[in-house]
């Protein structure tokens, strides 16, 4: 058997639970040791579990059969005599019934779908190679009784999380981090997210933004507001009236007692300074409307590419802690087999086991920085918090996440033409600037407002009026014209049932009580403002951009010597877990090389996730991301950057 009955039946009860266990035993063991059933039940006596065991012959069908009422776990022995179809039969039975098992042969069985296992997939390999050398130094005529034998078995706990999945039973976070964990990725998961996925995707999803574009929406509006006062204001109306009868007698045809009349009144402004002022400072406010939306764009646009790469960042780094959970097993496992053949004692062993703990807590804080990670990117895309997905590792050489880094950051590399390179980006970042193309326009609309309060002190504002109404029905008193007889030499012209005026009127507010001076003032004083802010916001906008090439240039060299770090920790690593297997250097010297690689590895890791970031920082500075271009833009802004190296002699005349 590839590891003890005890250890598998402890092992599988800590992670299930289980107390019900039917032990499938191979047929012919069964037949060879028959007192091997008997050592089966006192195992699980000792351990509390109800042990029922079945061989199995050369059909599952039969097996399954004989499986019995209350069974809440399968124990798979050594059943390699079963052809693949047969003992896939076993597996899909298990999953079916969502039964947890376990296979003595560990690895191998569990990536066929058992449960878990806790052998190594390599037990045997290195077992053959251990008697194979064994032998050949009893030949070479050593000692028999003086030749060691105690080794590492490798003994690993495998879990198949797609099985897990499939029967509902998952793992404690500590017995994750020992497990070697199979099919870890959910293959279920159809969402995948590239980084230039990522960043299209908040473009169109981002609810800050979304914010901005009803904004800039109920903005535009505003300007029509602004042309309404301008233009032609048409209004209807109907009046009916009622009076008393003697008035009505006493107007001579004037005013009947009951009147019903329609009515319509044109209204036009001829001019009006601050109409036109008003519709100029809504389109100029509306242009800073649009640039804040730019803004908060760019913005959108460099958390969601941080987001990004601090997920890959954190998977990264959770991958190498468990790797480096893996190699302090390993490490602990050689220091039992030393203490077993005395060249070191138990203290290397606690030790050990100490490092495991805080491995163990290292891979659960880096799942757990994963897990945030992940939420804050659904975030900013909207999507469900705990929404999951696929990523793809980004790396220097993806032709749509960085489609001008390697031409750009070739005239980098040596610092006559990165300070050349500098100045033309700082121009290129001012250029494209929303902040500050949200200054200029909110400078033009105080600039107009000043205007319009300097012309109110001399500017009338010029309307016209046009009224028509019609008498549509009377009756009552009053109704009649007045009738003189036939003794008046003349009549009274009689008026009809239509009336209509037209006129023009002009206005101006000679005296406000100071309010033109204060305005024209501070108008004045906020057009200063904006100005100054606008200098300091322009100075910002340039060191960031300078800031940001600086700390990019850095980080790209700073990825081949972090490789090359990493590189040498690995090997000197390698170096010292030998020695330390033949007993010639302590457990201080191998923990410092551990410690040395784990720490490489991570900075190597991290320096490609650095440079990423920090060229976003570079693009989010200058105001321009390549992914949100078309690749014909990105081409014409690189034949820009060299025409300007040319230009200034940066680069050598073709």
């Amino acid at each position: 058997m590839p590891c003890t009955v005890y250890d598998d039946l402890r092992t599988f009860q800590e992670v299930t639970g289980c107390q019900q266990v039917t032990f499938l035993l191979n047929g012919l063991m069964d037949s060879s040791a028959p007192q091997f059933r008997q050592l089966v039940q006192q195992v699980g006596d000792e351990l509390g579990i109800n042990v029922s065991v079945i061989p199995i012959g050369d059909s599952v069908e039969e097996v399954i059969s004989q499986i019995p009422e209350g069974t809440d776990a399968v124990y798979v022995g050594a059943a390699y005599h079963l052809p693949d179809a047969e003992f896939d039969k076993l597996v899909r039975y298990s999953i079916d019934q969502k039964l947890p098992s376990f296979s003595v042969m560990g690895k191998a069985d569990v990536s066929r779908g058992i449960y878990m296992g806790l052998s190594g997939d390599d037990f045997f390999d290195r077992t053959a190679r251990r008697a194979a050398l064994n032998l050949q130094r009893i030949l070479f005529g050593e000692e028999p009784g003086e030749i060691p034998v105690a080794f590492s078995l490798g003994k690993r706990l495998s879990i198949n999380m797609t099985t897990a999945r499939a029967i509902g039973r998952f793992p404690t976070w500590a017995i994750l981090t020992e497990a070697d964990l199979i099919s870890e990725k959910r293959e279920d998961i159809s969402r995948q997210l590239t980084l230039a996925q990522a960043i299209r995707e908040a473009m169109t999803a981002n609810l800050e933004l979304m914010v901005q574009d009803y904004a800039v929406q109920a903005g535009a509006q505003d300007v029509k507001n602004a042309w309404s006062n301008l233009l032609p204001h048409v209004d209807i109306g109907a009046a009916g009236v009622l009076i008393d009868d003697d008035r009505a007698a006493a107007s001579f045809g004037q005013q009947a007692e009951k009147s019903l009349t329609g009515s319509g009144t044109l209204t036009q402004v001829l001019f009006s300074e601050p109409a036109l002022a008003n519709l100029s400072i809504q389109k100029k406010l509306q242009i800073a409307r649009t640039a804040e939306r730019e803004l908060k764009r760019l913005d959108i646009a460099l958390a969601a590419a941080t987001a990004y790469l601090n997920v890959l960042r954190t998977k990264t780094v959770e991958r190498i802690q468990k790797d480096n959970l893996k190699l302090t097993r390993s490490n602990l496992e050689a220091a039992q087999v030393r203490d077993a053949i005395g060249v070191a004692g138990p203290a290397e062993v606690f030790r050990w086991e100490a490092e495991i703990a805080n491995s163990r807590l290292a891979v659960i804080e880096g799942n757990s920085q994963r897990n945030l990670a992940e939420m804050e990117l659904n975030r900013i895309l909207d999507r469900p918090l705990e929404d999951p997905f696929k990523t793809i590792e980004a790396d220097l050489h993806d032709p749509e996440l960085l489609l001008s880094y390697e031409r750009l950051f070739h005239y980098i590399d040596n610092p006559w033409t990165f300070d050349v390179v500098r100045d033309y980006l700082v121009e290129r970042g001012l250029e494209n600037s929303p902040e500050l193309k949200q200054l200029d326009a909110l400078i033009d609309a105080v600039k107009r407002r000043k205007t319009s309060a300097t012309h109110a002190f001399y500017t009338p504002t010029l309307g016209l009026q046009a009224d028509v109404s019609q008498l549509w029905w009377e009756d009552g008193e009053g109704t009649e014209g007045l009738d003189l007889g036939e003794q008046m030499p003349f009549s009274f012209p009689a008026a009809d049932d239509n009336n209509w005026s037209v006129g023009v009127n002009l206005s101006f507010p000679l005296f406000s009580g100071g309010a033109k001076q204060a305005e024209r003032i501070q108008a004045s004083r906020e057009l200063q403002r904006l100005e100054i802010q606008r200098a300091s916001i322009a100075d910002q906008i340039e060191q960031r951009i300078r800031s940001a090439l600086h700390i990019a240039g850095a980080s790209y060299a700073g990825i081949g010597l972090s490789q090359s770090a990493a590189q040498a920790a690995d090997q000197s690593l390698n170096l010292v877990l030998n020695a330390y297997g033949q007993g010639s250097v302590s457990i201080l010297e191998l923990l410092d090389a551990q410690n040395a690689a784990l720490v490489g590895n991570q900075m190597a890791a991290n320096s490609i996730f650095n440079f990423l970031n920090d060229y976003m920082q570079v693009q989010r500075a200058v105001g321009a991301f390549d992914i949100l271009r078309t690749p014909a833009q990105n081409l014409e802004d690189l034949e820009g950057l060299e025409k300007y190296l040319y230009d200034n002699d940066a680069l050598p005349k073709q």
